[in-house]
């Protein structure tokens, strides 16, 4: 049976009481807040995991939807907008461009 949203945002807060400098594990948190709409919390943990880590870009997408779905707009546009860089300093040029349209489509 597949753990819950709530179960495994648990087990990775545990984790995090072990050592709250584990990046991946700040990334795990983000995410499961942003899965159970709790959008402050997730911005909050990608913002921890960001001074951690030199993401690739794939937090971004969480990061940008997060702000967005809280109006925060122009915070929505930078978190994009660093996505695209990220992707493109790590040869993700399909994350660059999901990202650019996402500008296109939300901003422009």
């Amino acid at each position: 049976m597949p753990i819950s949203p709530r179960e495994r945002l648990a087990s990775l807060k545990a984790l995090l009481e072990q050592d709250p400098n584990d990046a991946f594990v700040h990334y795990g948190v983000a995410d499961a807040y942003y899965k159970l709409e709790d959008l402050e919390k997730c911005v909050e943990h990608v913002a921890i995991y960001l001074k951690l880590a030199d993401d690739e870009g794939a937090v971004y997408r969480i990061w940008g939807h997060a702000l967005l779905r809280l109006g925060r707009m122009e915070e929505a546009r930078q978190a994009f907008e660093k996505g695209v860089e990220a992707a493109e300093r790590h040869n993700h040029p399909g994350m660059a461009e999901e990202y650019r349209d996402t500008i296109e489509q939300e901003f422009e």
